[in-house]
C-alpha cells in the first residue's frame, strides 16, 4: 500500500472548527422518529444516480422515510461533513472528507459504498504520448485538497511521478476553467470526470490516464451518517439503506430512469452528455448489499495529512451493522426475486 503526506491545514481548521461549534449542539439527538430529514450530497455528479433516484422514484417514502430534500452543499467535502457533524443533513454522500472530520473527534461513520474506486480521468494534449512524459509538465486540478486533486496524486504514483516534485499544479476552480487552461496552454493535462471528459475528447485531447480503470482503492464517494442520530433513530436509517438498494438496482436494470435522474440533478441537457455521464458511473453500482471497501477506506488514511491516522483502523470508520441485518433479512432476496414473495 502506497503512502503519502497531503498537506491540508485549511481542511483540518474547518473540520476542527466545525466539531468544536457543533459539539455542544447537534440537532440530530433528540430527532423525531418520525421527522422529516434532509439527505445531504456532495457534489451534482453522476455518482449520486441512486441518489437521485430513490427520491425520484418516491422510494425513500415508501421505505418509510420522510425526505424533505436533497440537499446540496456548493463546496468541498468538509462542507459536507459539516453537515453530517451537525445534523442539517444526518445522512450524506460524500468522500475521504468524512474520515478527516471522524479523526478529529466526529461522531460520523460510513454506512454503504456509492463508489469504492476513484472514476476520473487525466486528458492532456495530444504530443503526451505516455503517463511518464508528464514529468517537468503541469496539471491542472480544481481545489486544494479536493477529490480530484487526491485522484491526480495517486494516478501520478502509479506512475512514479509525484504531484508536486516532478509535476506541477494549478488550482482553477471546477472543470470548465480546467479544460480552458488546457485549451490555451496554459497547462499540459487536467484531471476530469464525466461529462465534461466528452468534451475533452471531442476538442482532441488525448485520455492519458483512465484513472477508473486503475481500480485504486479509494473512497470516491459513500454514504456517511451522523452516528448519534443513527442510534436514536435505527428504523430511519434501515429505510434509507433499503431505499438506497432498490435504487441501484433500477440504476442498473433501468437507463431511462438513471439518465432522467441525473438529467434533473446536474441539469445536463445535452443527451449525449448525459448517456456518457451514466455509462461512467453505472460500474460502480454493481453491488447488492452496497458495503464499503475496507482497502478504500484505508487509501483514504494513506493519503490522510493528520498525524492521527497512522494509528487508525479503516474498521473505525465504517458501520455494516444496518446492512448486515438488512442482508440477514429476506429484503434482498425478495428484490431480487430469491426469496419467496410475501
Amino acid at each position: 500500500m502506497f503512502r503519502a503526506s497531503l498537506k491540508s491545514h485549511t481542511l483540518g481548521k474547518i473540520i476542527v472548527a466545525v466539531i468544536w461549534a457543533t459539539s455542544a449542539v447537534a440537532p440530530a439527538r433528540g430527532q423525531a422518529k418520525h421527522e422529516e430529514i434532509a439527505i445531504g450530497y456532495a457534489s451534482p455528479s453522476g455518482v449520486m444516480t441512486p441518489l437521485y433516484v430513490a427520491q425520484e422514484q418516491g422510494l425513500f417514502k415508501k421505505h418509510g422515510l420522510g425526505v424533505k430534500e436533497l440537499l446540496l452543499l456548493r463546496g468541498t467535502g468538509p462542507a459536507a461533513a459539516q453537515m453530517l457533524v451537525a445534523g442539517t443533513a444526518p445522512i450524506a454522500a460524500l468522500g475521504g472528507a468524512l474520515v478527516e472530520a471522524a479523526i478529529r473527534g466526529a461522531g460520523i461513520a460510513y454506512i454503504a459504498s456509492t463508489s469504492n474506486h476513484l472514476i476520473f480521468s487525466i486528458y492532456s494534449r495530444s504530443e503526451i504520448t505516455r503517463p511518464e512524459d508528464l514529468k517537468g509538465k503541469t496539471v491542472a486540478v480544481d481545489a486544494k485538497g479536493g477529490s480530484i486533486e487526491l485522484a491526480t496524486i495517486i494516478a501520478l504514483k502509479q506512475f512514479g511521478l509525484t504531484l508536486g516534485k516532478d509535476v506541477s499544479s494549478v488550482y482553477l476552480g471546477g472543470p470548465v476553467p480546467q479544460l480552458g487552461a488546457l485549451e490555451k496552454g496554459i497547462v499540459d493535462a487536467t484531471t476530469l470526470s464525466a461529462p465534461t471528459t466528452l468534451r475533452a475528447r471531442k476538442m482532441g485531447y488525448k485520455e492519458l490516464i483512465k484513472i477508473g480503470a486503475l481500480k485504486l482503492s479509494y473512497i470516491h464517494t459513500a454514504i456517511g451518517v451522523n452516528r448519534t442520530f443513527a442510534k436514536n433513530n435505527p428504523e430511519s436509517v434501515e429505510a434509507f439503506l433499503k431505499a438506497y438498494i432498490e435504487a441501484m438496482k433500477i440504476t442498473r436494470e433501468q437507463p431511462d430512469v438513471g439518465i432522467k435522474a441525473i438529467a434533473s440533478y446536474t441539469k445536463i441537457a445535452d443527451a449525449e452528455a448525459l448517456k456518457v455521464t451514466y455509462e461512467t458511473f453505472l460500474p460502480a453500482f454493481q453491488q447488492r448489499v452496497p458495503y464499503v471497501s475496507r482497502d478504500s477506506v484505508q487509501g483514504v488514511l494513506n493519503f490522510s495529512s493528520s498525524a492521527e491516522a497512522n494509528t487508525q483502523r479503516a474498521d473505525d470508520f465504517i458501520d455494516h451493522s444496518f446492512l448486515k441485518k438488512i442482508e440477514a433479512s429476506s429484503f434482498v432476496k425478495k428484490l431480487y426475486g430469491d426469496g419467496k414473495p410475501e
